[in-house]
């Protein structure tokens, strides 16, 4: 199989987007990609009711975080549009998600998801431009939030698989699905426990947000995730293992948690 040259993917959601973006251009590098653009657009606590009303009234409320390869960096352009943002470059993949308090509330996934689809379309340089759907995780255990899930880190998880699988998986307009919420409740079995968020609800900053970006990557590119060299300064060689391990199986089995072998 010939490997990917280019890879342009833009995120269209809130922090938990922001959340799987920052150690993507290490695994790009590493991957060989050579021309690439990884970001953003984002507005934190966004849900999809407010990125629909923002496509009709062009709101200039988002901000834009992305890493093109062509200049080498990390940027952020404050007060952008959605149609500006979807107009930075020809996109390959757009993603789409729900604010994480809504992620497993079926009500709230409606006529809102086609059209902001349809709108992303008519704005896309590239026709061919190809939805993804990125599906959150659930939260720490113990945060006051999960109590709209039974207080409970495994209803929240359930919710958001069984809310994906009805509303998502048989929507023909969305190509594929990032399980990332999958990856991280994978992660938790390993001997690691419950402990990849930095606040009960974000991904900590080194190996959740890794497990997240390596989970989108590797759908994206259909690179193995045992065969990622890409390694954070911070991380074990032990966690780098349990990262590649749960997004692998998580690729696999997008809907169900698979124990890790690493437990001790």
């Amino acid at each position: 199989m010939n490997k990917l040259k280019t890879l342009k993917v833009l995120m269209i959601g809130n922090s938990f987007s922001e959340d799987t973006v920052p150690h993507m251009d290490g695994m790009a590098k590493a991957y060989g990609l050579e021309d690439f653009v990884i970001a953003t657009l984002m507005i934190g606590g966004c849900p999809l009711s407010l990125h629909y009303q923002n496509s009709k009234n062009g709101s200039k409320t988002y901000d834009f975080f992305y890493y093109d390869s062509k200049n080498g960096e990390w940027r952020i352009d404050r007060q952008k549009s959605l149609e500006e943002g979807i107009g930075y470059t020809d996109w390959d993949y757009i993603t789409l998600q729900q604010v994480s308090p809504l992620s497993g509330n079926e009500s709230t996934y409606n006529h809102e998801i086609d059209e902001l689809l349809d709108f992303f379309k008519e704005k896309a340089t590239n026709k061919n431009v190809k939805f993804v759907w990125n599906m959150t995780w659930a939260y720490q255990y113990g945060h006051p939030a999960l109590e709209l899930y039974e207080n409970d880190q495994k209803s929240m998880y359930k919710s958001i698989i069984t809310t994906v699988q009805r509303k998502i998986e048989t929507n023909c307009k969305i190509n594929a699905v990032s399980p990332a919420g999958t990856s991280i409740q994978n992660a938790r079995t390993s001997y690691l426990g419950d402990s990849f968020n930095r606040d009960g609800i974000h991904l900590s900053l080194g190996l959740g947000r890794y497990i997240s970006g390596l989970t989108l990557f590797c759908l994206l590119t259909n690179c193995n995730p045992h065969e990622m060299t890409f390694k954070l300064d911070e991380m074990t060689d032990g966690e780098f293992e349990v990262a590649k391990e749960s997004v692998a199986n998580a690729l696999k089995q997008k809907y169900s948690v698979t124990n890790s072998k690493f437990t001790k």
